[in-house]
């Protein structure tokens, strides 16, 4: 199985590319042998109709896709801001041309079960709960509050406010209504996660995969959400929004990100990364062991 996340294609193509750059740009990021299916964890791309091109060019070459939406692609800028009137309207109108594609699934509080193996996923989003010892859940973000992109792209309906600045409200009302959004998303992939194989996610749910180099920033707050209580064990979990790449086992479960990224970005990093289930249906109950990566990029 293959998995990428964070592509963000605005940053890679002109918004009006031929089809040609987007089939190009698409084959650049294939590992050298496709597997049937794609994960992607998410920020595709800022503008919905680069992010569509660019599912349509990778479905090419996949049997089928599956994806979640990250926090860029909830973003109102470019073309995007004068097209839609909302951040809800965006997603509405990207999760339609989506379902146009015949290969490709979003998952949204949702699962879909390809060739036995089940897959949940969600975007999710912070939940303000990751902290440095000497703060509080709103001192952590509070040093962000005033650069932090999604307060100035994302319009207020998305979280259940009326009013389209984001950023007029306070960080104290912003941050209740994130978690609370977070919360029910986090609620709705704990029950998904009960019968899944695979979770994917935009948003990391493990605090243990924070690197080193950002363990005391205050910023973190914004990049996790805290999902210890789900009891995992036997999982792949496949995120995305930290721009980082790893494989780390915690507690059982394997966690994956291949985070593309911007231009400027990972200059090592060389696409599409896969990795190995292999399962054996007894009675109902699936078991599956997660083998190391197959070394196809």
């Amino acid at each position: 199985m293959d998995y990428i996340s964070d592509i963000h294609v605005n940053a890679w193509l002109d918004p009006q590319g031929s089809d040609h750059l987007f089939s190009r740009f698409a084959s650049s990021l294939l590992p050298s042998d496709p597997a049937d299916i794609l994960l992607v964890g998410g920020d595709l791309g800022s503008h919905n109709a680069l992010t569509v091109e660019l599912l349509g060019a990778l479905s090419e070459h996949y049997k089928h896709i599956v994806a979640v939406l990250g926090n860029h692609d909830v973003y109102l800028v470019g073309p995007d801001e004068e097209l839609y009137a909302t951040s809800t309207e965006k997603v509405e109108a990207l999760k339609a041309d989506i379902a146009a594609l015949d290969c490709v699934t979003l998952l949204d509080k949702s699962s879909v079960c390809i060739d036995g193996i089940t897959i949940a996923g969600t975007s999710g989003w912070c939940d303000f709960t990751y902290r440095v010892d000497w703060t509080d859940e709103w001192e952590m973000g509070k040093s962000y509050y005033d650069e932090l992109a999604d307060l100035h792209c994302i319009s207020s309906d998305f979280f259940g406010f009326s009013a389209k600045a984001l950023h007029s409200q306070s960080f104290e009302t912003v941050a209740c209504a994130v978690r609370a959004f977070a919360e029910d998303q986090k609620s709705a992939l704990r029950e998904l996660s009960k019968n899944a194989d695979i979770l994917l996610t935009h948003y990391p749910g493990n605090r243990h995969l924070v690197s080193p180099k950002w363990e005391r920033d205050l910023g973190t707050a914004f990049f996790f959400m805290n999902c210890s209580d789900f009891g995992l064990d036997k999982k792949v979990w496949v995120s995305g929004h930290t721009h980082d790449q790893y494989d780390i086992m915690h507690k059982g479960t394997r966690y994956l990100n291949n985070a593309y990224g911007y231009p400027r970005e990972n200059p090592k990093v060389s696409g599409i990364k896969s990795f190995e289930i292999q399962h054996i249906v007894i009675a109902n109950f699936l078991l599956y062991r997660s083998a190391e990566p197959t070394g196809r990029r």
